[in-house]
């Protein structure tokens, strides 16, 4: 927060001198690093959301709105925002109330105000009188980059255009009740425009002594006796976007940090390129928070005031920063890079145990998802490690509770008590584990952490967690699948209403479509278990998980409340509500579980006429189903944690996508994420259209779900391998069967984005009977040959078979490639067999990543690793006459 006062800013490369009155005691108030967006062109509402959400968790706390595609900001500034453009103003202030950053509105009038003219400020009052309504506390005038000449009608009231600036300035400042925080930009803002020089400049003189003690100036320097605040233009590139800066925040000394009042930067126009610069200004800042000062020479002067004389800027050369030991551009550059390029599979997640069983995320060949019995050294490891938890709840140090502010009683735990565990290993740290203790009938539960750092084992901690009277509001977004909705209802009444009714039900339906059925099963379920806790909220728009989520995040409107972020296909069992419980803490930790994924029932159970029921098919075999890993949208986490993180990135439409994009700003964050594969949370199989509509990246990770979906490897295995090397001996028989709860209705072959390639196939006649759809899974069945018919050919009949299992395989691969989006015909590149392919995908690096940021790096600078690059090229070509390639050929002189 930019504070009340004696505030200044400076973007001059000159070294300037700073306030008499910015003491030892008004610097230890100063705020963190502040953001200012004053020609932020290419942002537009989305983006500047996503900048108040992103830097607040970094310690930046300001936002000051003076982007120049607003025209009614500066150009035409007498004119009033119309609804559309007020709602969005509304939008973003919310949204830095939301964050808790502070939200400064600012107005440039200087291009053509007249100031004598009344009306004309008038007009100004009332343009930021509207902007108070949306809700605006904190305002800015911005007298930058204009003509010092003045109207003749300005020079027949005011003695210097800094006089006229000063008196509507002082005017607004009381006309809005001297606002705890109102900015004034001078037109001479830096050392290059003061005239004749920065001390003896008239119009400083007429700004420090006129102006209200309440505004703050965009300045630094003596004359004005304001504290520092910093406003840098390192990174803005509006003056040339063609360009742009990805280099760290560097040139001044973290020795200032201590003498400011707070920092404003101008970040790139383009939004997603602003990562590094605001994150290492933010590294800057907090690197020396303690205010630690060498560089500044005080004196004490006959009226008391103190002359501190200190170089804002560097002027061109590293040296005298080369020594700073608080703050490294190029280390907190990497830091930036580090966690911008970080994904989803940064966080090493953990496994879970039982006293019997590991369920266990790296299967491998050998392992499977349940390790039970567990192996012999795991199960000493996991001994030993209930046994040393066991020891710290049954005799307490003094410090155990503190975190929860409730002693420890001494109680006796045995190995009975244990419900669960978790643990994981870090590489370079060790590993870690938290156990879970509770005793029957009791809402109590004792967690205990402990670490091996490759040593012996310590504790980390012991707490208590009380799981009473907490509600888990679980949010089901719906369109349509009114039969699987059924079988949700079903699992959820077993689970939630019989056992467990500390539970609340949000359903978000979209479209009209189904909508009055899946009411009516909400008010059967009312009406035979009495259970009135759920909501039912239509949406007529088109389905978007991310959208339905979000309203029913939004939607709940008794303070905090502990959420699960649910699908219709998903079975869950009251352990895994204890799990949600467990592992969540309001303003400190979220729950990312990993689902057991069931197979095609069709597939896995293909030797029997119909599958078990579900309830028989919840079982963590290798062959039944897969930890999903690569799935983030089973979630527990509290509303306000939500809220605050940003929520979901609401223009993701259909499927995937917008999950990743909300664990990776947990990731991001300063929460703790807990992720691990749990016993008791089942996806369940259902048929996956994968639509036209889609992103690339969308569509990629849907046809990726959707071929993991249908069986094991050894399945598919026995499919392709069993079907090639058939004998008479052996028939392989292909029955498409209606799996359970799949679709209602059979899609149209036709629409299908392979449904002319496949069409000009030449398939010949298959002995089954045929569906209407190419997407129904089908089953392999092998069977024992029956009695074979005197005049028929067993080798042509299997030949036959083979021939018509083969096609039907290469069907369903040639299903899951993924579509060209485009619909354009490209020529593709085939490598030969003696030939490579031109270009293999790869994943950026860090590597790669720095090397970017260093080509792209500041104004007239490139980083060291581009320079040496750069200073190797230029020998490259100054030499190149002189440089030859030895070669071996027939003609050596080549």
């Amino acid at each position: 927060m930019v504070q009340k006062g004696k505030a200044v800013v400076g973007t001059s490369q000159v070294e300037v001198e700073a306030s008499p009155n910015s003491g030892p005691s008004e610097a230890g108030s100063e705020a963190p690093g502040s953001v200012e967006e004053t020609r932020s062109i290419g942002v537009e509402l989305s983006g500047r959301r996503k900048f108040i959400s992103g830097v607040q968790k970094w310690g930046l706390n300001t936002y000051l709105y003076a982007p120049k595609d607003d025209y009614k900001h500066r150009m035409f500034w007498r004119e009033m925002y119309s609804v559309e453009e007020a709602e969005q103003l509304m939008t973003l202030i919310s949204a830095a109330k939301e964050y808790g950053t502070e939200f400064i509105y600012a107005i440039s009038p200087g291009l053509d105000i007249t100031f004598s003219n009344q009306k004309e400020v008038s007009t100004l009052k009332r343009k930021l009188d509207q902007v108070t309504h949306f809700g605006c506390k904190s305002f800015a005038l911005l007298f930058d980059d204009i003509d010092h000449n003045m109207c003749p009608a300005d020079k027949e009231v005011f003695s210097s255009f800094a006089h006229a600036q000063v008196s509507i300035t002082n005017e607004i400042f009381q006309y809005l009740g001297e606002p705890e925080t109102f900015l004034f930009c001078p037109t001479e803002y830096c050392g290059t425009f003061c005239y004749p020089n920065v001390a003896q400049s008239p119009y400083l003189h007429t700004v420090g002594e006129k102006l209200l003690p309440g505004i703050e100036v965009l300045w630094t320097g003596t004359i004005l006796k304001r504290a520092p605040v910093i406003w840098d233009n390192i990174h803005a590139n509006d003056y040339d976007q063609k360009r742009l800066f990805l280099g760290p925040y560097k040139g001044r000394s973290t020795e200032l940090i201590p003498r400011l009042k707070g920092v404003l930067t101008n970040p790139n126009c383009e939004f997603e390129s602003n990562f590094v610069a605001i994150h290492t200004l933010a590294t800057w800042y907090k690197s020396n928070m303690n205010g630690v000062r060498k560089d500044v020479a005080m004196t004490d002067g006959e009226d008391s005031t103190v002359s501190i004389q200190i170089k804002l800027e560097n002027e061109g050369s590293d040296e005298e920063l080369e020594t700073d030991m608080l703050y490294s551009p190029q280390l907190a550059l990497k830091l930036a890079l580090t966690e911008w390029l970080g994904d989803e599979y940064a966080l090493v997640p953990f496994e879970s145990f039982t006293s019997s069983k590991v369920y266990q995320l790296e299967m491998g060949l050998t392992r499977h998802p349940e390790e039970k019995p567990v192996r012999k050294d795991r199960r000493d490891e996991l001994v030993e490690v209930i046994e040393a938890a066991l020891d710290v709840i049954n005799n307490p140090d003094e410090e155990d509770g503190q975190e929860d502010d409730v002693p420890m009683q001494r109680q006796t735990y045995t190995e009975s008590h244990f419900t669960e565990g978790l643990y994981r290993t870090e590489r370079d740290k060790g590993t870690l584990y938290e156990l879970f203790f509770a005793k029957e009938d009791s809402d109590n539960v004792r967690h205990v952490t402990l670490f091996r750092p490759f040593g012996p084992l310590m504790k980390v901690r012991s707490t208590s967690v009380e799981t009473s009277g907490v509600i888990i509001n679980i949010i089901v977004p719906l369109a349509g699948r009114t039969d699987a909705f059924s079988q949700f209802l079903h699992n959820f009444r077993e689970v939630c209403i019989k056992h467990d009714r500390g539970v609340h039900l949000t359903v978000v339906y979209f479209g009209q479509e189904g909508l009055q059925e899946v009411k009516s099963y909400l008010e059967e379920m009312s009406r035979e278990e009495s259970f009135s806790n759920y909501t039912l909220i239509p949406v007529d728009e088109e389905f978007s998980r991310g959208r339905g989520l979000d309203i029913g995040a939004r939607s709940w409107k008794k303070g905090d409340v502990l959420m699960f972020f649910c699908d219709v296909d998903i079975y869950f069992t009251l352990d895994y509500l204890n799990n949600c419980l467990l592992h969540t803490t309001p303003n400190k930790r979220v729950f990312y579980p990993v689902v057991f994924s069931l197979y095609n029932p069709a597939i896995v159970y293909g030797n029997l006429e119909l599958a078990p029921p579900i309830e028989s098919q919840l079982i963590h075999k290798k062959d039944a189903g897969f930890w999903r890993d690569f799935g983030f949208g089973m979630t527990c986490q509290y509303r306000s944690d939500y809220l605050n993180i940003g929520g979901f990135d609401l223009e993701v439409k259909g499927w995937g996508v917008e999950d990743v994009h909300l664990y990776r700003k947990y990731l991001r964050s300063d929460l703790i994420v807990t992720r691990t594969p749990v016993s008791g949370l089942f996806h369940l199989w259902h048929e996956k259209q994968c639509a036209d509509e889609l992103t690339p990246e969308q569509y990629r990770m849907c046809i990726q779900s959707k071929a993991m979906n249908e069986a094991s490897h050894s399945h598919l295995g026995i499919l392709v391998f069993r079907a090639s090397s058939l004998c008479s001996a052996t028939t392989v028989t292909t029955v498409f069967q209606q799996p359970i709860m799949a679709p209602t209705g059979a899609p149209d072959p036709n629409n299908h984005p392979m449904a002319k390639r496949l069409q000009q196939q030449e398939v010949e006649e298959v002995d089954v009977e045929k569906k209407e759809s190419d997407e129904e899974p089908m089953e392999m069945v092998v069977e024992k040959p029956e009695e074979t018919d005197p005049e028929s050919d067993p080798l042509a009949e299997a030949a036959t078979e083979t021939k018509s299992s083969l096609v039907l395989i290469d069907k369903m691969a040639e299903d899951l490639k993924p579509m060209d989006t485009d619909r354009e015909v490209l020529d593709v590149f085939v490598p030969g067999p003696n030939e490579k392919a031109l270009y293999t995908a790869e994943p950026l690096s860090l590597e790669d990543l720095t090397l970017l940021a260093e080509l792209f790096y500041l104004p007239y600078e490139y980083g060291p690793k581009a320079l040496h690059m750069l200073k190797e090229f230029n020998w490259l070509r100054a030499n190149s006459s002189t440089v030859s390639v030895n070669c071996e050929g027939k003609e050596p002189e080549k």
